[in-house]
């Protein structure tokens, strides 16, 4: 994990993930399943470094399930309380 002193996730459930890859409207969105199937494959490749950097203290999670104007002030939040 290096230097990292801070680090801020985008959290939202996996449906709601799933479901933003497959209402995305493209015409190559991908089905259900196999949206589901990215999202646990991100969830598996990042579940590692997540538990890393919680478990330093560095980690501020971010809800990002909301709007995106939610999920940018929810963001925005977080950089002030860090002083960023």
């Amino acid at each position: 994990m290096g230097s990292c002193t801070r680090a801020l996730l985008l959290d939202a459930s996996d449906a709601c993930l799933a479901g933003r890859l497959v209402a995305g409207g493209e015409t190559t969105d991908p089905p259900p399943e196999a949206a589901q199937r990215r999202v646990r494959t991100y969830r598996n490749q990042t579940l590692p470094a997540i538990q890393a950097l919680g478990e330093r203290g560095v980690l501020s999670k971010v809800d990002a399930s909301g709007s995106a104007d939610q999920t940018f002030a929810a963001l925005a939040a977080a950089f002030a309380t860090l002083g960023v």
